[in-house]
């Protein structure tokens, strides 16, 4: 690749030949010529004005509006479609690219003086784009295809990793403390990350790597990889990883050093030289992996015995009851569902009831058929479970995977009692009949909690019926689904253990935001009792497993729901309500406050809930209260006729409102106000209703559980404050009941306490550690398994950091090792380490990220795999290790990547529906373009018959050209264009150096008087 001075390129670009070529691709812009027909239209220029690649793309690229932060999605439809047709090539548009971008060092020095000229550069959004595609591009092995490209984009990948990092630098120490990276300059570094990463992956590139780039590139690509990964790490750290990873290659040794890494000035010895001890499979491993959820013989063995073992540490921790019926659904209803699914991999003579015996031999060898007799108690956790074993064995007859004559054998018994025996569900046949009788639902939901070993059909058919239901707008059918659910928390639990919880709650979501009042259903109350019926539901999930917008499937903010989890406890001032939010908040401060000649309240008439929507009174909920409280301290309103009028909150139908109001009042400062006596009088009236009906009192259950923690923790900070009060203690009691009642990875404080006072978090992780080898190794396989919690190791993960907890494990694994239990004790690190999360976000296949307004999570810290790899990447920093500790670094790395490598996905992360492509994509700013690319490649490139107006409309909308005026009217979209001004075919004779003006399109002097230099690497 030729290297020109600033001097030379800017001449060149000024010859007639480039701007020629410039004016083509502006006419062609203007004329919207579709990318399928600008070939014939390049070929013909060549021919009379032949330019490099890199001059074409280079035409292609040059921003014409100086400043605009718009794209235009033909300009990335051309560079694919010129790849394609071979014109140019990957190193070109890269260069292209990197030369009109901010992020070039010279043009960062130049941004980071306040000259106030405009500035010739492309948006944000273009360059993350085509980064996106040209790494896919490279991805589907379409490019490189030939070493010297190769070669081309290796340095220009080194170039793009540089300059970032440059650009960075140089604004950041330009600008201080007001320096902010915007967000989408963060996507950009993961484009490019990615980018690097499909090259690292690419066979072809790799093997020209190794055949033919000289050391010297190899060698400055290293380095520039070891200034970008820190980098990248600070925004993206998933990808940062799997590059750090990549780092590490045999791609990247130079064979002259004798398997010698290159990158830094410091070599160290190849891992090759560290010996891994056996490999083993231990018991605890998967004990951990199972508390952390949750050859074919040993694997669907050891699953079994460490389900059961997982349902015994439950017991003998006194966990709670709904915790110990989780567990025991799963190993009743889960477990052969998920053998069945084995079953196909096995071979005679082994057979799934082989393994099923020799589990339950395992699993108790000295102890009877019930494992109330492995604790020797009857307390009411050992009842729940007297019989799971014998339910176990039933699902898995249910299932075919042992015959009904074995029953009695591995039951232990030679006669056992009678048996019976229902009949296997299928989903579909279980659709079918809820379409026909919506009765069959309420049946269903009572099964979702038997142990029968039908549930996983059971949840799926619900969830089907659900997702059926919201299409068709049932809402009657949906509101006797959604109470009967709400007040069920144990199916709630066993739901998610077989569906993603945005399958179902999403479409609850959407048919809450797209709620309307039909007129044929004359009153209003039932619309509100249905509503709140879904609404309470969709609340109960959020509250119960911590969930956010994105895991529920919401992908806009303006969704009703969003503003709910955002919004739905937060008072409005008066004066930032609308004229139609005051008319509202005004008919229901007199529908429930409001009395007649005698002083009895009103009541809340049809007349008041006509005044706004369901949605509508769910916002307003906070700031009625805060009014009513007001009013209360001023004495515009009786204390004893707002506790009457607060009754009418207490019907199903406005129920839901109490989580706004409690909400709100937990919020509120005590200190500030003084009118505690009032929000206590207030408090108690809805948490202790003297009269309440039997549907309202399940949905009152409800809605305290998902208040109750944050109003108790508000209540004992009053109690602290005035403890002569006597009217805390009688709430907080009516509290008890409802109390920690999600399932998430927060410790209780009594758990905290214990392991403090057992020195601390980190020798705690240390005992545990040794306490499951013990367990592991023990030749007393009915041993009772060690206590064990995963919310241990994520707490300590939150408070010391993934460094410390890390050192721990690796002590404890060097430790072991010497004791002769190394191999034991690194395969329970990596079960550590490797154990699912649940604070890793969760990907939603409903949820698209690309077109969703939804600001992504933030990124999380470090998990211990990612700092594992940070670790053992440090080339300097483990040749500096004892011999010891960096062998047991160096075997559980190993480990590790062994456990978590599945079945190789090329580079999933490049494909639009996948998790990292759509954080990537997210908060691109694609104001007046298409934000979904594959949409518009689907559109761009079908015939299109512009015979109607319906077939216009679609283009103008792909195209980004809807309300342009008519954009395509009178326009031919194939060879002969006709302009927005009139004209007749598009050829080479429009094409000419004095067509356009191209003071116009952006020339900005010293802008442009810059070119690629190399030396700044």
């Amino acid at each position: 690749m030729s290297v020109c001075t600033p001097a030379v390129e800017s001449v060149r670009l000024r010859t007639p030949t480039f701007r020629r070529w410039q004016n083509l691709f502006s006419l062609c812009f203007e004329k919207r010529i579709r990318p399928k027909q600008i070939g014939p239209l390049v070929k013909e220029l060549l021919s009379v004005a032949p330019a490099p690649g890199r001059r074409i793309a280079q035409a292609l690229l040059k921003p014409r509006n100086p400043g605009s932060t718009v794209t235009d999605p033909l300009q990335w439809s051309y560079v694919d479609e010129l790849l394609a047709l071979n014109q140019i090539d990957i190193v070109d548009v890269l260069e292209a690219l990197l030369k009109y971008s901010q992020h070039h060092p010279t043009h960062a020095e130049i941004e980071s003086q306040e000259t106030g000229k405009p500035r010739l550069r492309n948006p944000l959004a273009l360059e993350s784009i085509i980064l996106y595609r040209m790494a896919r591009c490279i991805t589907s092995a379409e490019r490189p295809n030939r070493a010297s490209e190769v070669r081309g984009v290796i340095e220009m990948a080194a170039q793009w990793m540089i300059s970032l990092c440059r650009s960075d630098d140089i604004l950041q120490a330009a600008m201080g403390e007001t320096y902010q990276v915007q967000q989408q300059a963060l996507m950009i570094r993961e484009e490019l990350g990615m980018l690097v990463e499909a090259l690292l992956n690419n066979t072809f590139v790799c093997q020209t790597i190794v055949d033919s780039l000289p050391s010297d590139r190899r060698r400055k690509f290293a380095k520039a990889l070891d200034t970008f990964i820190p980098f990248l790490a600070q925004s993206s750290s998933h990808v940062a990883t799997r590059l750090q990873m990549n780092t590490t290659r045999h791609i990247l040794v130079d064979p002259a050093t004798d398997g010698v890494l290159v990158g830094g000035d410091e070599t160290m010895p190849h891992e090759a030289s560290v010996v891994d001890l056996p490999f083993m499979h231990s018991r605890a491993g998967l004990y951990i992996y199972i508390n952390a959820l949750g050859d074919s013989q040993s694997l669907l063995i050891d699953l079994i015995v460490t389900s059961f073992d997982a349902l015994s540490n439950a017991i003998y921790r006194s966990d709670p009851a709904q915790v110990i019926f989780s567990l025991r659904s799963f190993v009743v209803n889960k477990i052969p569902t998920l053998i069945s699914h084995w079953r196909p991999s096995l071979y005679p003579p082994l057979t799934t009831e082989y393994c099923i015996e020799q589990a339950l031999t395992r699993l108790d060898v000295h102890t009877s058929q019930s494992l109330v007799s492995i604790f020797g108690t009857t307390d009411s956790n050992s009842k729940m479970v007297a019989g799971v074993r014998q339910d176990f064995i039933v699902a898995c007859t249910l299932h075919g995977l042992v015959s009904k004559q074995s029953i009695g054998r591995l039951l232990g018994q030679t006669s056992p009692k009678s048996i019976s025996f229902g009949n296997r569900s299928n989903e579909d046949f279980l659709v079918t009949q809820c379409s026909t009788n919506p009765q069959r639902v309420e049946e269903l939901i009572n099964a979702i909690e038997a142990m029968d070993g039908n549930v996983g059909a059971v949840v799926g058919a619900v969830t089907r019926t659900i997702q059926t239901l919201c299409l068709n707008k049932e809402t009657m059918s949906l509101r006797n689904i959604c109470n009967s659910l709400s007040r069920r928390p144990q199916s709630l639990d066993v739901i998610l253990q077989y569906t993603k919880s945005s399958n179902l709650l999403q479409p609850l979501c959407q048919l809450l935001d797209d709620w309307r009042y039909d007129e044929d259903q004359g009153e209003h109350q039932p619309a509100y009792e249905e509503f709140a019926a879904v609404l309470l539901l969709v609340l109960a999930f959020v509250h119960r497993y911590n969930l956010t917008i994105l895991d529920i499937g919401i992908s806009s903010p303006s969704s009703f729901v969003a503003k709910v989890l955002e919004q739905g406890s937060t008072s409005q001032p008066n004066s930032t309500l609308s004229k139609e939010q005051s008319r509202c908040l005004n008919g229901w401060v007199l529908g429930l406050f409001e009395t007649d000649e005698t002083g009895e309240t009103k009541g809340i008439s049809d007349d008041t809930m006509s005044l706004c929507s369901p949605q509508e009174f769910y916002l307003l909920v906070p700031t009625l209260f805060d009014q009513t409280v007001n009013a209360c301290m001023v004495r515009v309103l009786d204390v004893d006729t707002m506790k009457e009028g607060l009754e009418f909150l207490l019907e199903p139908f406005l129920l839901p409102s109490l989580i706004g109001a409690l909400t709100w009042l937990t919020r509120h400062s005590w200190e500030d106000h003084g009118n505690a006596n009032i929000v206590m009088q207030v408090i108690d009236k809805l948490v202790r209703p003297t009269s309440i009906s039997g549907d309202a009192q399940a949905m009152h259950g409800t809605i305290l559980s998902i208040v109750g923690n944050r109003l108790e923790q508000s209540l004992r900070t009053l109690q602290a404050a005035q403890p002569s009060r006597q009217d805390i203690e009688p709430v907080l009691s009516a509290l008890q009941p409802y109390l920690n009642n999600q399932r998430i990875t927060n410790c209780h404080i009594t758990e905290v306490q214990s392991w403090m006072q057992n020195g601390g978090l980190q020798a705690c992780i240390r005992n545990t550690m040794q306490s499951l080898v013990l367990w592991s190794s023990t030749a007393d396989i009915s041993m009772m398994p060690p206590s064990y919690t995963h919310r241990q190791i994520l707490l300590a993960v939150r408070t010391l950091g993934p460094d410390t907890v890390l050192r721990a494990i690796l002590e404890e694994v060097r430790n072991q090792t010497d004791n002769g239990n190394g191999a034991m004790a690194l395969d329970v690190g990596t079960a550590l380490i490797c154990a699912p999360t649940a604070e890793v976000p969760q990907s939603s296949s409903t949820l698209d990220l690309v077109t969703s307004t939804i600001q992504a999570p933030p990124a999380q810290r470090l998990s211990l795999r990612e700092h594992l790899r940070l670790r053992i990447s440090d080339k300097a920093k483990v040749q500096a290790m004892d011999v010891a500790d960096a062998e047991a670094l160096v075997r559980l790395s190993r480990r590790v990547e062994a456990q978590m490598a599945g079945p190789q996905i090329q580079m999933s992360g490049l494909d639009v529906s996948a998790p990292d492509m759509m954080q990537t994509m997210q908060g691109l700013d694609m104001t007046g373009t298409v934000a979904d690319t594959a949409a518009l490649d689907a559109a761009i490139n079908q015939p299109l018959d512009l015979s109607g107006a319906a077939g216009a409309e679609m283009m103008d909308q792909a195209l980004g050209l809807a309300g342009a005026g008519g954009a395509l009217d009178g326009i031919d979209l194939g060879m002969g264009a006709a302009g927005a001004h009139g004209g007749g075919d598009l050829s080479m004779a429009d094409i000419d150096a004095g067509d356009v003006n191209m003071d116009g399109l952006g020339s900005a002097g010293a802008d442009d008087d810059w070119g690629l230099d190399l030396d700044f690497m």
